[in-house]
């Protein structure tokens, strides 16, 4: 099989992170997601694959090229409009040439046993198989109902609480007979949910489900990035995390900081530094190039290439590329500053209020609301 990883949204709701970045390139353990998704597929033999660009694409091309850096051979295609998930897929069709294929999302994580997947659509004579996951909240995803042979009867696309009948949704990850993507109309948004899928269903195609086991997670948003690390630190989540672990549930690049206390789970990257009395994990990430100042607290946050302030409180946030706090900030949970942005001293950021890039807050200041980007009114703090 050849793999189409669908890699063109912008992520909304995962800014002041995307702001600058596509949503597959956001860091992840010392590498972007979609770099992830691309190791996960080589493990199942998957070598070949197109990605599907829209924002931001010189990012993704820039850093894979043509991908034989990671075992891989890869082929662009960027969308000058939106085609929507099946829309897109099919403009792979040069690429694909008839053949069968993995359709993914470039931001959502799992650990499915691909091959193992493969093999039962493959047994089931399927046409279309889409893998399920089951979702205690199911209401941000696509409902999805089979039968007990997994022959899909009907979708509810994201339902509202009285619409819920199941907690099996849709990941997005579509295994694809050579024949399928020929439906799709060219040139013209599709969506897979809510165009082609349906239609198969209303010609009685052969459309399955499958519910392996494993890890998912789709990593729309500030709160579902975190809760990533927070599954990959604890082992439910499957990824390379590539670091030792001098102490147990402790990875680290280097040698372990002195005068620092270390709660496991934590990961420390390459060209960390941490001063004296300072106070880390659980569930820290410190990306590569991360400085933090002495007596400060990190516990449940991503800081990414940026530098903390000596006495900062740090507890569920996510610092971008350059970011800056001065001495003795506090950043309450699912806070986040964007790329560049600066706090300043003693300044108090409540939850979830977002600092987008570039932009400074004051000395002092106590903030509930977001500061978006120049020329913008700020808005009050945005459900992640």
């Amino acid at each position: 099989m050849k793999a189409v990883i669908l890699s063109g949204g912008r992520g909304t709701r995962l800014e002041p992170l995307t702001s600058t970045l596509p949503k597959p390139m956001v860091p992840l353990f010392g590498r972007p997601v979609l770099e992830h998704l691309l190791l996960l597929l080589r493990r199942h033999g998957i070598t070949q694959a197109a990605m599907t660009l829209g924002y931001l694409p010189h990012e993704i091309t820039d850093y894979f090229g043509n991908g034989s850096r990671w075992g891989m051979q890869l082929t662009y295609f960027t969308e000058p409009s939106p085609l929507g998930t099946a829309g897109g897929a099919a403009n792979c069709a040069g690429f694909l040439g008839g053949e069968d294929c993995v359709v993914l999302s470039g931001d959502c994580l799992w650990d499915f046993d691909l091959t193992a997947a493969i093999e039962r659509h493959y047994q089931r004579e399927a046409e279309a198989t889409l893998l399920v996951h089951q979702e205690s909240d199911p209401t941000p995803f696509g409902l999805v109902d089979a039968g007990k042979d997994g022959r899909i009867r009907r979708f509810v696309e994201k339902p509202k609480p009285e619409q819920v009948f199941t907690h099996t949704v849709n990941t997005g990850i579509y295994l694809l007979s050579g024949s399928v993507l020929a439906d799709v109309p060219a040139g013209v948004p599709w969506d897979f949910s809510r165009d082609l899928f349906p239609s198969m269903l209303e010609h009685n195609r052969r459309l399955f489900a499958d519910c392996p086991p494993g890890c998912w997670i789709d990593m729309g948003s500030l709160d579902s990035y975190l809760r990533c690390v927070r599954l990959a630190l604890d082992g439910d989540l499957k990824l390379e995390l590539t670091l030792p672990q001098p102490q147990p549930g402790i990875y680290a690049a280097g040698a372990l900081p002195r005068d620092v206390h270390l709660t496991p789970p934590c990961w420390l990257g390459k060209n960390t530094a941490i001063g004296a009395g300072c106070s880390i994990g659980p569930y820290a990430v410190l990306e590569s190039g991360t400085l933090v100042g002495a007596r400060s607290c990190v516990e449940g946050s991503v800081l990414i290439d940026c530098t903390v302030g000596a006495d900062n409180h740090i507890s569920g946030a996510v610092l971008c590329r350059h970011a800056q706090t001065e001495r003795q900030v506090e950043l309450r949970s699912r806070s986040a500053l964007g790329a560049g942005a600066r706090v300043g001293r003693r300044a108090w950021l409540g939850e979830r209020v977002r600092i987008w890039p570039w932009r400074s807050v004051e000395a002092g200041a106590r903030l509930h609301h977001d500061i978006p980007p120049a020329g913008e009114k700020p808005r009050g703090s945005a459900p992640f």
